[in-house]
């Protein structure tokens, strides 16, 4: 069975301290690699405590410039903000999948809540995007979207954690299907947490499926209920039936370690303890670049590596 090696960079490669004035955070990267260039969709937020989607780019994976001004910013359908974006390369399109806050509401306690949706757009130069959605609308307050295809079929499987809708496992991710994002397909549960396991309040899909001779490889998050420490864990997923589970990590691979991870540094955390990121490259020979985010206001790196008994 497969066997993921990391390697985490022990500092940070993108602080607030590099964006434009004003920046509290910078966290939570989608990640591509287009014309041989690195590409980061990160998580900025603002001193106006709203947070949204800009570039950064670099040509080693190491050194990177933000863009001033936002790729993805809010509008009518997120004006609380717009977060942690998944990239996906089909065909010659790039489907960037992201968390945006659609509005305020009511809970049933009269509480004010977020009313949490996910989006989508797509793009081919990360200069302008297109066919810009809401999927699974229905389903209620949902986040944590990533989009796969079908290559046999060409349907499009999207794996969501909805938590105040339909869910009836909230904690739970689930996996629709579609062929043209109006109509939907539940295919049922895709993951769920552990009973006294590091993953055993709530998980979420944080990267597009790696394709493998094993099966679909997917890094996930999850959290535990005693002390709610976000950490990093792998899946194996039958292709041709990817609700199927192949094989799960026993243990978490990346954990906040760092003080820039678990707030124990001079610029604090915007939350302590928390390693959580959507950025994977592929460089080759089983071996990938991720890139994270760590204390909810840093961007670092992890290199990983696959090994086989």
């Amino acid at each position: 069975m497969i066997k993921i090696e990391v390697k985490k960079h022990p500092e940070p490669f993108i602080t607030p301290s590099m964006c434009r004035e004003g920046v509290s955070s910078v966290r939570n990267p989608g990640a591509i690699k287009h014309k041989g260039e690195y590409i980061l969709l990160c998580t900025i937020r603002s001193s106006d405590n709203i947070s949204r989607l800009h570039l950064a780019r670099s040509s080693d994976g190491n050194n990177f410039k933000v863009d001033r001004n936002p790729f993805i910013n809010t509008d009518k359908d997120s004006i609380k903000g717009v977060e942690d974006p998944r990239i996906t390369k089909i065909s010659d399109e790039y489907y960037i999948v992201y968390t945006l806050f659609k509005g305020v509401k009511k809970d049933i306690k009269r509480r004010t809540v977020n009313t949490t949706r996910i989006g989508m757009v797509k793009t081919r130069d990360f200069k302008n995007y297109y066919d810009k959605k809401i999927l699974l609308d229905k389903w209620g307050d949902n986040k944590n979207g990533v989009i796969f295809q079908n290559e046999n079929t060409g349907e499009f499987y999207v794996i969501h954690r909805p938590f105040l809708g339909k869910a009836k496992e909230k904690p739970s991710a689930y996996l629709a299907r579609t062929k043209d994002f109006e109509r939907w397909e539940n295919m049922g549960i895709f993951l769920s947490p552990r009973k006294k396991m590091w993953d055993s309040a709530r998980v979420g899909i944080n990267t597009p499926p790696i394709k493998m001779e094993e099966g679909l490889l997917f890094l996930y998050h999850g959290a535990d209920k005693k002390k709610n420490v976000y950490k990093i864990g792998y899946v194996l997923k039958d292709p041709k039936n990817p609700i199927k589970t192949l094989y799960r990590s026993p243990e978490a691979i990346i954990k906040p370690e760092y003080g820039w991870e678990t707030g124990e540094c001079d610029g604090g955390a915007e939350i302590p303890m928390v390693v959580f990121g959507q950025g994977i490259v592929d460089t080759g020979k089983d071996s990938w670049e991720f890139f994270y985010g760590g204390g909810d206001r840093y961007i670092g790196k992890a290199d990983m590596r696959i090994t086989r008994n």
